[in-house]
């Protein structure tokens, strides 16, 4: 005999892992700190190749005026302009970095919570009708 209630509660729960699986896994699979660690290495390669491509695009973009006016202190001071702006700029992407994924985290791990609330809730709705089953087929027996 079907009972409603598991449905809806079975039905409710399948809705749930489709619409927050993607993001749970984030949270079942590794510790918040593995996780955000993770994140921000490959952040940080991700920056470091768009910082490369930006001066590479404006190194070529500027190309004839570099070459003419081309001068060691000139030269030492691009170099330092771009190192202070890569670190400023790195150091304000990996806090944003470090921020968006532990908060990804806490909603992974917040979901994944509910989630388990659920799947015990169902276990006890199982196991009470089972136990019911069982007590009323002893009774039967009597």
């Amino acid at each position: 005999m079907l009972n409603e209630d598991k449905i809806k509660l079975m039905t409710s729960m399948a809705m749930f892992a489709k619409k927050n699986g993607k993001a749970m896994n984030a949270g079942k699979n590794y510790f918040k700190s593995d996780y955000v660690s993770r994140q921000m290495i490959r952040g940080f390669f991700n920056y470091t190749i768009s910082c490369m491509a930006v001066l590479f695009i404006w190194l070529l973009y500027s190309m004839e005026q570099f070459l003419s006016t081309l001068s060691f202190e000139g030269m030492i001071g691009l170099i330092r302009n771009f190192v202070m702006y890569y670190i400023i700029g790195l150091a304000v992407y990996m806090g944003l970095v470090h921020t968006v994924y532990s908060r990804r985290y806490d909603y992974a791990a917040k979901n994944i919570r509910l989630y388990t609330a659920k799947l015990k809730h169902l276990d006890k709705r199982y196991d009470y009708h089972s136990r019911s089953r069982t007590l009323a087929k002893e009774d039967r027996r009597v």
